[in-house]
C-alpha cells in the first residue's frame, strides 16, 4: 500500500446530528472490492478511517501528539463465525477521548453494515443502552445449545457484539422463554441478572433455522454506573405487606388466599427514569378461593415498601396440590 497511490470517490455522506459526526463512504477508483469509510467530527474536524484495499484492512487514526498527522495500521485478519470486526479491539487509547469516541462509533457502524441491516435504533444512557438491530445476519448461534438453555450462547453473542450492545464483561443473563420450531426458527427472550436479581425488562432475539440471528433487541445495564436501590424487605415481610394490601384493596376481611408454585413470589429490578436506575420489586400473585374473586398481582417496592394491587386476567382454577394457603 505504501508505494501506491489510490484515488477515492465519495459515494455517500451521512450526517448524524445527535452525535455531531458525519459518515463518509468512498469507492477506491480502479479496485472492484476496494472501499473506504470515514467518520468526521463536525466540530473538531478529527477523522478516523477504515479502508479495504486488495483484501487488506487498514485503520487510520490521528496521531495523538500531532493530530494533523495520520497513523495507518494494517489489521490482522480474524476468523469468525460471522462478523470479522464484531470482536475487534479498539486501537486508540481511552485517554485520547475524542479519537477513542470516533473509533468506537466507526467500528459500530462497520459491525452494523457487515450484518446487512434493515433497521437499527438505539437509546444510550450513562448507565446502559437499549439497541434493536434487524438484519440478514447479525451473528451465528448454536441452536442445540439454545434449546438446552445454555446461557453462554446468549452472553457470547452479546460480548462479540459489545460495540452494539455495550454489554459489560462477565454480565449475567437468564432465559425467559423459547418458542418456535426447527422449520420456522426460534424466538428467544432473556434478561440480565445483577446481584443475583433479574432485571424486569426483557431482551429478545429471532433465530433462523440455520442459527443466524436476524432480529436482536437488547437492554443492558452497567451495574458499575447505575444507581441501584437496595431491598429492605425480606420475602416473608414482602408477602405480609402484599397480603395486607390486597385485603385493604378489596375491603373484605376474612378472604382466603393462595399462591401457586407456577407463579412464585419473585424479586426483580425495575428500571426507573431516563438514566436507568434500578429499583427492587417483589411481585406476588394471589388467588382468592373462598368467594371465587379471581387473582390479584401485588407489587411491593423493595426499598420503600410502597404497594400496588392489580387485578389479573387469570382465575383460580387449578389451585390444587401446588397451592399454598395464606
Amino acid at each position: 500500500m505504501l508505494d501506491k497511490t489510490y484515488i477515492l470517490s465519495v459515494v455517500e455522506s451521512i450526517l448524524d446530528p445527535k452525535e455531531k459526526v458525519r459518515y463518509v463512504t468512498a469507492k477506491i477508483i480502479g479496485l472492484d472490492e476496494g472501499r473506504a469509510r470515514f467518520i468526521i467530527d463536525d466540530e473538531s474536524s478529527e477523522v478516523v478511517g477504515n479502508l479495504v484495499i486488495e483484501g487488506e484492512i487498514y485503520w487510520v487514526l490521528p496521531r495523538e501528539l500531532d493530530e494533523d498527522q495520520q497513523l495507518v495500521y494494517r489489521l490482522k485478519k480474524r476468523k469468525s463465525k460471522s462478523n470479522n470486526r464484531s470482536n475487534a479491539h479498539l486501537i486508540s487509547k481511552e485517554t485520547h477521548s475524542s479519537i477513542h469516541r470516533l473509533e468506537k462509533q466507526l467500528l459500530k457502524a462497520e459491525v452494523i453494515q457487515v450484518s446487512r441491516p434493515v433497521y437499527y435504533n438505539e437509546t444510550v444512557r450513562n448507565a446502559g443502552r437499549s439497541a434493536n438491530l434487524i438484519a440478514e445476519d447479525i451473528g451465528q448461534v448454536d441452536i442445540k445449545k439454545i434449546l438446552k438453555q445454555d446461557i453462554s450462547e446468549i452472553s457470547g453473542l452479546l460480548d462479540r457484539l459489545h460495540l452494539i450492545t455495550n454489554a459489560p464483561k462477565n454480565s449475567q443473563y437468564e432465559f425467559r422463554k423459547i418458542t418456535g420450531n426447527k422449520k420456522k426458527g426460534y424466538s428467544v427472550k432473556f434478561r440480565q441478572v445483577i446481584n443475583d436479581i433479574p432485571v424486569k425488562a426483557t431482551s429478545k432475539k429471532e433465530i433462523s433455522p440455520e442459527g443466524q440471528v436476524t432480529d436482536l433487541y437488547t437492554l443492558v445495564i452497567n451495574p458499575q454506573l447505575a444507581t441501584i436501590e437496595p431491598s429492605k424487605y425480606s420475602k416473608e415481610k414482602a408477602l405480609k405487606l402484599a397480603l395486607a394490601a390486597v385485603n385493604l384493596h378489596l375491603g373484605k376481611p376474612g378472604l382466603q388466599w393462595v399462591t401457586l408454585d407456577k407463579s412464585p413470589i419473585e424479586l426483580s429490578y425495575k428500571i426507573r427514569g431516563n438514566e436507568y436506575s434500578l429499583v427492587p420489586y417483589w411481585e406476588v400473585v394471589f388467588y382468592e378461593v373462598s368467594q371465587n374473586l379471581g387473582g390479584y398481582r401485588v407489587f411491593v417496592e423493595g426499598h420503600t415498601g410502597e404497594v400496588k394491587v392489580v387485578k389479573t386476567a387469570t382465575d383460580c382454577w387449578g389451585a390444587g396440590s401446588d397451592s399454598k394457603s395464606l
